[in-house]
């Protein structure tokens, strides 16, 4: 019953190679004796096959899945993660509820005892068959290796469907959003001893991926391939009926509403051809787009429990991916339905509706829907009578300019295109004729209107002269000194409210956050890993994870500016309270895997909001002035954040003043790596540091 170490090489070899064909060029191994002969074939290749092939390490297994999905996250692609047996594997469950909800693609290929020591008290055993129940999208139990010609085949299917079930989805290159549609699949691999596989055999009988494709010309072809649901004519055609029929049409961009600059795109130019204003959820995409159409301050519009103007009401509401972050926002479309208003929810799966209110599930990716509907427009279809608007003159967006010191610097750094809308709108409008048509250009005209009144009272933020400096002070400073292309990660309860509040459009930024159950589990460790992967796949396929690259990028002349080098590096920041930070705190340790070799250099930035404790049960019912509430949910922790940067190598700052800030977040931008800027911010109060700048719709 002994292992093959030839026969471990050869089927491990044809598992790796067919992943590799198949697109996954990421693996994240945590050490393991069970687990050798998954690492060490990973490792192979990847020396083997520099520009294919990449393994990081992480010693904590929850981080590590974290890493693999944040890569998932960033590229649309799964990374695969290995793993030991026994308690290792249960360490992914958190990463793994988090893939299954938000629908990012990850492989878990966990290393097992063979059958014949389970159940035995054999050490480090367990039954790890369908350990993850239904929270996967496919389990596979693999066979034990072996060389014979049906193994092999074998070995190739199983990597071959791993990947289809897990991807899901044709891959986008260029993503700028963290839109997917795949999940996680987990496939469990038995070993027996020896445990270190031989890879003589794979010089001696040669690798699939050094091979010659016997099929010639279709070797450029993939090995998956997907189509996409697209809408038929007819409902095409009664879709572009109901939208030009509507008086006061609404838009609701979550995450999931498009992943590429092409798919933003389509999306803006059907608002534009039916007159929609998008009120546009921070992970959608659509905020890097300082267009006319996009809503970005609509938190700072809508009245807790979804009060707003009557101008601002809808009639229909047509929602894209998830829910956004706002929780006005959703109560807002409670509110309108419940007042008779129609909601449609244009996903490809479910409609991920805990309001219960959806009155149409349109089955088909965003861009798609808006396309089809686009395509009515332009093609003049009779539509009975009524008419989309014409499409707005090409350039007629609002620019986003550096960051004010004052709400009246704000209003005066708008372009000529929102100066225009400004004139025509001293106040809620109203429709000045009885078609559709002017009664959605009104309606519109009101949400820019509100908007506009938005950005003037979250402006203020900036004057820290003026007014008490707070987290929106921070995260406006930091997004506004952020270059063009950056990824930008938030953690979930007030980081990813804050990028809500105070991340404007206009700003060419990746924002992602793992919003699928809302947790702070390893949530740096994701950043990490969408950071790493976004690098990778910024690069030209022939210059991804060259081993001649540098080991850690030379200084920047200026945090924004040129570097000494040829090949800028990727910056990033990752957005943080200090409990979320405290619960991934190991990810630090991958300091040393951002250090390694890697054709761009990654500069990851930790912008730490310590207010010592859970700030945001302050602004939940559960808040009180009895002692229950600070022992139970505020539990401020004291931890020392710089003393544990300094534990793992990572430059820090510690800042007390804005004057600071500014200063701090340059200094870190010039680091390789990781690096540590934390501001401290009281416990209590943080309610009324957002109040001035919510419900302004009737300021």
């Amino acid at each position: 019953m002994k292992a093959n170490p030839k026969a471990v090489a050869l089927y491990l070899g044809e598992f790796f190679a067919e992943l590799m064909k198949c697109g996954v060029r990421n693996i994240v191994v945590s050490p393991g004796s069970r687990s050798t002969p998954l690492a060490m074939a990973a490792f192979e290749l990847s020396e083997r096959f520099p520009g294919r092939l990449r393994v990081l390490v992480d010693v904590d297994e929850r981080g590590a899945a974290f890493v693999a999905l944040g890569m998932g996250k960033a590229t649309g692609v799964p990374a695969a993660v290995v793993c030991t047996s026994g308690t290792a594997a249960g360490n992914w469950y958190p990463a793994v509820l988090e893939a299954e909800s938000s629908r990012v693609p990850l492989l878990l290929l966990s290393g097992d005892r063979p059958p014949q020591l389970q159940g035995l008290g054999a050490p480090q055993a367990c039954d790890q068959l369908h350990a993850f129940g239904a929270h996967v999208r496919a389990f596979r139990q693999m066979m034990l290796p072996s060389d014979d010609a049906e193994a092999l085949a074998f070995a190739r299917q199983a990597a071959l469907e791993a990947v289809f079930a897990a991807q899901g989805e044709a891959a986008a290159p260029k993503r700028i959003a963290g839109a997917c549609n795949g999940g996680p699949v987990h496939l469990n691999f038995p070993f027996d001893e020896p445990l270190k596989p031989d890879f003589s055999a794979w010089d001696e009988g040669g690798l699939p991926l050094a091979g010659a494709d016997p099929l010639g010309s279709l070797q450029a072809l993939p090995p998956l391939a997907w189509s996409r649901p697209t809408l038929s004519a007819s409902d095409s055609r009664s879709f572009a009926r109901l939208l030009a029929e509507s008086a006061k049409p609404l838009v609701l961009a979550g995450e999931g509403t498009c992943a590429t600059d092409e798919e933003a795109a389509v999306v803006l130019n059907w608002a534009h051809r039916f007159s929609l204003p998008l009120l546009a959820d921070p992970l959608s995409g659509l905020r890097r787009f300082g267009d006319l159409a996009v809503i970005d301050g609509y938190d700072s519009i809508v009245e807790t429990g979804g009060a707003v103007p009557e101008a601002l009401m809808p009639d229909l509401v047509i929602r894209f991916g998830r829910y956004p972050v706002s929780k006005k926002a959703s109560q807002l479309v409670q509110a309108a339905v419940s007042a008779g208003a129609f909601s449609v929810v244009v996903d490809r799966s479910q409609s991920r509706d805990f309001n219960s209110g959806t009155g149409m599930l349109v089955a088909c990716d965003p861009a798609d829907f808006a396309r089809a509907l686009t395509d009515v427009a332009e093609g003049h279809v009779d539509l009975g009578g009524a008419r989309p608007a014409p499409a707005p003159v090409p350039g007629e967006t609002v620019k986003m300019e550096p960051l004010a010191a004052s709400a009246s610097d704000a209003c005066d750094g708008q372009n000529a295109g929102l100066a225009a809308a400004r004139d025509v709108l001293p106040g809620a409008p109203e429709a000045t004729g009885s078609s559709p048509e002017d009664a959605r250009e009104a309606f519109l005209l009101a949400w820019q209107q509100a908007n506009y009144r938005a950005a003037a009272a979250r402006a203020k933020v900036a004057d820290a002269t003026k007014n008490p400096v707070s987290e929106g002070f921070y995260v406006r400073t930091a997004l506004e000194l952020a270059p063009e292309g950056s990824l930008v990660f938030a953690a979930n309860s007030m980081s990813i409210r804050a990028l809500d509040t105070f991340y404007p459009k206009g700003r060419k930024l990746m924002a992602l956050c793992n919003r699928g159950l809302n947790g702070i589990d390893g949530t740096l460790s994701s950043a990490v890993g969408a950071a790493l992967a976004a690098a990778e796949e910024s690069l030209a396929p022939g210059a991804r994870l060259s081993k001649t690259a540098v080991a850690a990028e030379p200084k920047a002349k200026h945090a924004l500016g040129d570097a000494d080098h040829a090949l800028e590096p990727l910056r990033a920041l990752f957005i943080t309270g200090d409990l979320t930070l405290q619960h991934d705190l190991n990810a630090l340790a991958l300091q040393r895997e951002l250090l390694r070799n890697v054709a761009r250099p990654v500069s990851l930035t930790i912008l730490l909001l310590n207010n010592n404790g859970g700030a945001i049960f302050d602004m939940l019912p559960q808040s009180s002035e009895d002692p229950y509430f600070e022992r139970l949910f505020l539990t401020p922790q004291d931890v020392d954040f710089q003393a544990a940067a300094k534990a793992f190598a990572v430059p820090s700052w510690k800042v007390s003043e804005a004057s600071e800030f500014e200063a701090a977040c340059m200094q870190a931008a010039c680091e390789p790596g990781l690096s540590l800027v934390e501001v401290t911010l009281p416990l209590r109060g943080v309610k009324e540091r957002y109040q001035p700048y919510w419900n302004v719709a009737a300021s």
